[in-house]
């Protein structure tokens, strides 16, 4: 006795072979294929938000490291050049804070006139530095 099996039907919708699988009727079939393309466009447009989302929250965190290490030469917005040290993350001002020490542009510090004087001035990264020297 032969069987015979039943070869799997298809249909084309806007240019694509989509199979009809057995019971199932041919508008049924281009249903399933419009669900799983909307599916698929669903699921690439959430993994862009994903990322997207990650990729900020890194801006975030790499905004509140210092990016001048300890003895580096910048040049200020006001024209002078200052000598940073240690640079901390202010929340206040969402902006880094460094100490720094007036001085020339090779380094030479400037000192102030009276004792009574700090030697060391606050300067912040975003608004107060204009360039890296040395």
């Amino acid at each position: 006795m032969k069987r015979y099996v039943k070869s799997a039907h298809y249909t084309t919708y806007q240019g694509h072979q989509i199979r009809v699988n057995e019971g199932e009727t041919t508008p049924q079939a281009i249903t399933r294929y419009k669900n799983q393309i909307a599916k698929e466009e669903s699921d690439k447009l959430e993994a862009e938000r994903v990322a997207k989302e990650e990729k900020l929250a890194a801006r975030e965190q790499r905004r509140k490291i210092p990016r001048y290490a300890n003895g580096t030469i910048v040049l200020g917005k006001d024209g002078k050049y200052y000598q940073v040290y240690d640079g901390y993350y202010v929340e206040q001002y969402d902006d880094i804070a460094y100490e720094a020490v007036p001085c020339t542009e090779t380094g030479k510090w400037i000192t102030p006139r009276n004792d009574y004087e700090d030697l060391t001035i606050e300067i912040y990264q975003r608004e107060d530095i204009q360039k890296k020297i040395k």
